[in-house]
């Protein structure tokens, strides 16, 4: 939470923005309000962003899909143009083969273990925590969403340097610190208090220099919880280790592939006629902004994910 940058508000004006400059550039910008809905049909009555609302600055997608679809209707009236381009064809022939979902070459969890392939490491993850793997750092949070274990990567020098830098940059109060190998890897642990909008909390750090980074683990609770996750958070950074198996290593991701109907029927029947199981036709059908019962033209582009 103390790494969040951006409000609620800011979220919104980033909104309006999006529409106003789409539709000055002549393009639909109803189509953003069909993108939150397709976040409401992923995470019903949830943030959209994959975090729990406490961990989440992003307005509900329902509130959002009536804030855009207005704005839409507002810069349309101003504008007054005949017809605003949506270009959808163009576009999916674009992101076809794309990777589908998280690509497993930059993280990904199997059983109780976070593996990263790429940059070949690998750690423990608590049974029943929910993983978030996002570009910027890995986020771990608890099943009561009391308590969450972050991931980022530091460009310091040594694990020193990334302790001591840390500690400048949050202004936390430290409270224990010491130096200890890692399975072989250079590291600094540290114990402190960091203070957030609403609270204090309590925070057990761990800095492991690997080649030529350093990767900081930070275990985050209130201080009334902190006992009780400490040694989960512990078990976790101190199983951090280099990553050598290769099957854990070799890992492909999934790849979307955009195909054209030929047999025009409801959308269910041409994904059968795809032969997508039954248990993916709903998930497939939210990857394509319709429903199940939609009609769909022969020479319609659909997105699929082949196994």
């Amino acid at each position: 939470m103390l790494f969040l940058k951006f409000s609620r508000d800011n979220e919104r004006q980033a909104d309006d923005l999006g529409v106003e400059y789409s539709t000055k550039s002549s393009y639909d910008a109803d189509r953003m309000a069909a993108f939150f809905e397709t976040l409401e049909r992923l995470t019903p009555g949830g943030s959209g962003s994959g975090l729990p609302d406490w961990f989440s600055t992003h307005p509900n997608p329902v509130n959002r899909i009536a804030a855009v679809r207005a704005k839409s209707a507002e810069w349309k009236g101003k504008l007054g143009l005949s017809s605003y381009a949506v270009n959808k064809d163009s576009y999916l022939k674009t992101v076809n083969n794309i990777v589908f979902g998280e690509d497993p070459r930059q993280g990904y969890v199997e059983g109780n273990a976070f593996y990263h392939p790429v940059l070949k490491f690998t750690f423990p993850v608590p049974a029943g925590w929910t993983v978030n793997n996002t570009p910027a750092q890995v986020q771990i949070v608890s099943e009561k969403e009391d308590a969450v274990m972050l991931l980022t990567m530091d460009d310091s020098q040594t694990a020193a340097q990334a302790a001591e830098k840390f500690v400048q940059q949050t202004s936390a109060a430290v409270q224990a610190r010491e130096a200890l190998w890692v399975n072989g890897l250079q590291s600094q642990r540290m114990v402190s208090r960091l203070v957030s909008e609403q609270d204090t909390l309590a925070a057990l750090s761990y800095f492991i220099a690997k080649n030529n980074a350093v990767f900081a683990f930070h275990g985050l609770s209130s201080r009334e919880n902190y006992s009780q996750y400490a040694s989960t958070f512990a078990k976790s950074f101190s199983g951090f280790s280099n990553l050598t198996d290769p099957a854990k290593m070799n890992v492909k991701p999934k790849l979307l592939a955009v195909r054209a109907v030929t047999r025009a029927g409801t959308l269910e029947s041409v994904l059968k006629g795809f032969g997508v199981a039954a248990d993916q036709m709903e998930n497939l059908a939210i990857l394509n902004g319709m429903q199940l019962a939609d009609n769909v033209r022969v020479g319609t582009l659909l997105k699929t994910v082949p196994k």
